[in-house]
């Protein structure tokens, strides 16, 4: 949780050949946790979600800094957490989040999980908890009429 695709692409190569080196048969099957947010209009999918999502990541980098546990030195630690805190909403849309028509999301969905070597995606549509209710559901909506079908085509 917290990284961004560059990162998780770093991470599966690691577990994939630590899957191998412990004999398991085949290939892991890997989910990607994603937020996703899907509008009819591009301008939509871009302002709709906005204020939520970035309220989200500065207060996950807030809080990533104020803990001082997990993997790394804390000079690490602290760089991850300055990251998030500070991401540009644009950098946060490529590098973290699946945002845009039905069109854009399928194409962007099919190139992670593609480049990653995905098995499917977990997805969450109200990133933050803040976006409008209504506007949550017809994300969802045009996910499951849209996106998903093209998946599994």
């Amino acid at each position: 949780r917290g990284s961004d695709l560059e990162m998780n692409a770093a991470n599966l190569a690691t577990y994939r050949q630590a899957w191998q080196e412990a004999g398991h048969p085949g290939d892991p099957e890997v989910y990607l946790r994603l937020p996703l947010y899907v509008a009819e209009t591009a301008e939509a999918a871009y302002e709709e979600p906005r204020e939520s999502t970035e309220s989200n990541y500065r207060q996950r980098g807030e809080g990533y800094a104020s803990r001082a546990q997990g993997a790394g030195s804390a000079a690490e630690r602290a760089e991850f957490a300055r990251r998030i805190a500070s991401s540009d909403y644009n950098a946060l849309l490529k590098t973290r989040l699946a945002y845009g028509t039905p069109d854009a999301v399928i194409a962007r969905l099919i190139e992670l999980r593609d480049e990653l070597g995905l098995s499917g995606f977990l997805l969450e549509p109200n990133v933050g908890g803040a976006i409008p209710r209504e506007q949550v559901l017809k994300s969802v909506r045009l996910f499951a009429d849209h996106v998903a079908p093209a998946l599994h085509s």
